[in-house]
Parts: C-alpha cells; sequence; structure tokens
C-alpha cells in the first residue's frame, strides 16, 4: 500500500484553519532605493578615470545611473560602464556595441556622449541581465578645456525585471481546509485589509519637562501616513516638527540624514502649545512617497512642561 503524500500539506495551518498563500515574487523585491555613488564633485579628465566605487549587481537586471553634469570648459562629456566578474578585481570588460552585416559582427567599444556642452541632470539605464556581478563607472571628456567639467552628484537605482510572466506561488491544502462538520472548505484572506494598517502610540507622557525627543516611523513597504498631535502646555510652549530621510542604507533610524518637512506638510514651522494652552493636529502624508523613515521631534527648553500625547498609522 502507497501513502499518498500532498506536497502542499505544509501550506495549511491547522492551529489558524487556514491556507497560506505565499508569493514568491513580490514587487518589493524588484527594486533597491536611490543611492548615492558619488557626492563630491569629480573632475572630468581626457582619460577614462573610475567614478564611484564598484556597484554590486547580483539579482540586478537593470542599473540606473542619475547623473549631474557640470560641464564648465569642457566638451563631449562622455560616461561608460564596465563589466567585472570579481569584487575589487583588475579586470575590466567593456560591453560592446554590436553590428550585424553579412558576412560578419563587428563589435567595438561603448560609451555615452553628450552631444549638448552645457549642465543637465541626466538619467540613463544600462542593462546587465542578471549576468554581470559588479559594474565600475567611468567618466571622460573629448575636450577637457580651460576649467574641466565635473560630475558633481551620481545616484543609482537598481531593479529586477524577470524574464517571463511575473509568476507567483499558490499552494492549497484543499484535503485538510474541508470541514467536514460544517461541510465547507475554509479560505482566508491572505493579506486582509486589516493587516494593511498599523496604528502606534508613539508617546504619552504627562509633565515632559526640559526634553528633545525623537520618534521614529519605519515606512518602508507603506506609502500613507496619518500623525495625530495634542499637547497641553503648563509652562513655557512645547514645539512638533517632522522630518524625513530617503536614508535606507541599514543605518540605524536615530544616526540617518534628515530633512525637516514640517512647514511642507503642515503649512507651518511648527506645531506650536504655549503656557496654558492646547495645540493639536492631524498630519496626513498621503501620497506615494519613496520615503524611508519619518521623525517625529518635539521640544520644549528649561522650565517648560507640557503633556504630550502622539498617535500614528500608517497604510500599506
Amino acid at each position: 500500500m502507497t501513502k499518498r503524500t500532498n506536497v502542499n500539506d505544509n501550506a495549511y495551518d491547522a492551529a489558524l484553519a487556514q491556507i497560506s498563500v505565499n508569493e514568491t515574487d513580490p514587487i518589493d523585491q524588484k527594486f533597491s532605493g536611490p543611492e548615492t555613488l558619488v557626492s563630491v564633485a569629480q573632475d572630468v579628465t581626457a582619460a577614462w578615470a573610475d567614478s564611484g566605487a564598484e556597484i554590486p549587481m547580483s539579482g540586478y537586471t537593470k542599473l540606473g545611473v542619475w547623473i549631474n553634469i557640470d560641464i564648465n570648459d569642457s566638451e563631449n562629456f562622455r560616461i561608460r560602464a564596465l563589466a567585472k566578474h570579481t569584487s575589487a578585481g583588475a579586470d575590466e570588460y567593456i560591453v560592446p556595441i554590436r553590428t550585424v552585416y553579412t558576412d560578419k559582427v563587428s563589435i567595438e567599444e561603448e560609451y555615452l556622449e553628450f552631444n549638448e556642452d552645457e549642465d543637465q541632470l541626466v538619467l540613463f539605464e544600462i542593462d546587465t541581465n542578471n549576468l554581470v556581478p559588479y559594474v565600475q563607472l567611468q567618466i571622460q571628456a573629448g575636450v577637457v578645456g580651460a576649467t574641466a567639467g565635473q560630475a558633481d552628484e551620481i545616484v543609482i537605482t537598481k531593479s529586477y525585471s524577470p524574464a517571463g510572466p511575473r509568476q507567483s506561488q499558490k499552494p492549497f491544502a484543499l484535503d485538510d481546509a474541508f470541514d467536514s462538520v460544517a461541510s465547507n472548505v475554509h479560505v482566508v484572506e491572505d493579506n486582509p485589509l486589516s493587516s494593511q494598517f498599523v496604528s502606534e502610540t508613539l508617546v504619552s507622557d504627562t509633565n515632559q519637562v526640559d526634553a528633545w525627543n525623537n520618534y521614529f516611523i519605519d515606512m518602508d513597504n507603506y506609502k500613507n501616513l496619518g500623525v495625530q498631535f495634542s499637547f497641553s502646555c503648563d509652562a513655557g510652549e512645547i514645539d512638533g516638527y517632522m522630518w524625513a530621510s530617503l536614508q535606507s542604507d541599514g543605518t540605524a533610524p536615530a544616526d540617518c540624514f534628515y530633512t525637516n518637512m514640517t512647514l511642507d506638510l503642515t503649512g507651518s514651522a511648527s506645531i506650536r502649545a504655549t503656557a496654558g494652552s492646547d495645540a493639536s493636529d492631524i498630519v496626513f502624508v498621503d501620497t506615494s512617497q519613496p520615503i524611508k523613515y519619518v521623525k517625529i521631534q518635539t521640544g520644549n527648553n528649561t522650565g517648560d512642561t507640557a503633556d504630550i500625547t502622539i498617535f500614528s498609522k500608517k497604510q500599506a
């Protein structure tokens, strides 16, 4: 006698009486956030020169290069991408252009040359087809001129586009999911609406004195955010601020670089309550902005006291 084995048995959670539906190719794993490759202006020369560190490309098929060019007196600003099979390896390989003739295929070095000799912001795309482990960018000028042109900044993004249609693995264990007593099949929504919201009390503090405090909200995989402030000031004044950061390189939230967004989001320099008064506000960040962290900052000076409550709710 042979025992029938259902390869999808592990997809059924008996404790929760539900079927697991797992997406094996989620969209958030197809794109890397912006990374600054060159932050200090680099002069262009007549010879090819490395621009920024080598770029790891394993698992990605496309590289986006966002370059800020200050042309100065240079002409024919050029940029190219070299392929490397080993990190820090000495060998760098050109990615050639192929020209097909009747009797042969001719190849020659490929680079991009900017025909307009002017300051410009340019985005271009490099296809690596998941074949190139590392890419090294280089810049050069056909004519350097009296004052060399510069790459003021280079930012990169990476993405993955699989060959063929996007697929999801959706295992079902229908035998185990059937309830013979109730005579029905348990069907559980894998991503219910309730799981797309995260609510949090960032702070609830009475008589906060002489303190500047920061509270951080991780916005990865979320696009909408609501923050509610409630201040009651006993003495002096209390201020609330909202800051945002795109930094997504593994740095701890408290150590990331932030930009003050209070005026943009609220129309005021701060959310403020003064002695003997209350202040409350609800702020919505309701567009799909690529924000990594939101920092909520509250502060009062020496001798100031206040009651502070701040709620947040984010939505996928």
